[in-house]
């Protein structure tokens, strides 16, 4: 403390009673500096603390990622906010793998619900064959039967379900968003998709 007070010519308002010692912050509220935290060049610089993946190195601790002000040596921006959440951004698809449905088998039409809402779809059978939808195992809450509302398959947000059908042949999915002037109901004209077994038809926000 005693050393941080003398670089930076500030005063503490409140010190612990060894000047040796740091606060022991709460979690949440830790603050680094800019340029406290620098980054592993391509010639593995001596003294980093990051490497290029903005990992701590494994002589400081392992497992922790840092993503905040600390990386940059000075402020890239005037406010550095935008640069920072690309970083942000970035390390995330580095740390968590995206994840992507695939058709469980080549003859399966596999249908997902990213609109954010809940709709109701209906495949065609072209291929004549009546074999239930079943819910994909990445569905979002897996495990959970296909809810079927008559012919029409429920959707949920993050909701995906497959059929059998035949691989060589296209299916057509219509899909009926719900009335936002009639509470509980469903649109009477659907918005059609092509649906092809082997590949993922994406429910996506309809534009209005």
């Amino acid at each position: 403390m005693t050393a941080i007070e003398t670089s930076l010519n500030v005063n503490f308002n409140s010190k612990p009673a060894n000047p040796s010692e740091l606060f022991q912050a709460r979690l949440g509220i830790v603050a680094h500096e800019l340029g406290t935290l620098p980054m592993q060049g391509k010639d593995k610089n001596q003294g980093a603390c990051l490497d290029e993946n903005l990992k701590v190195l494994g002589g400081i601790c392992d497992g922790v990622y840092v993503c905040d002000l600390s990386i940059f040596p000075y402020s890239p921006e005037v406010n550095p906010s935008l640069t920072l959440a690309a970083f942000a951004i970035r390390l995330s698809r580095h740390l968590v793998d995206r994840q992507r449905f695939q058709p469980t088998s080549p003859d399966h039409v596999c249908v997902v619900n990213h609109s954010g809402s809940t709709v109701r779809a209906r495949l065609s059978n072209l291929a004549g064959i009546s074999d239930p939808p079943q819910p994909h195992p990445q569905s979002v809450p897996p495990g959970e039967a296909a809810a079927t509302l008559e012919e029409d398959v429920v959707f949920n947000p993050g909701d995906a379900v497959e059929w059998k059908k035949r691989a060589d042949l296209t299916e057509a999915l219509f899909v009926r968003k719900q009335d936002q002037s009639n509470p509980g109901q469903f649109v009477a004209q659907p918005v059609v998709l092509s649906a092809a077994p082997g590949g993922v038809t994406v429910i996506a926000v309809e534009e209005d």
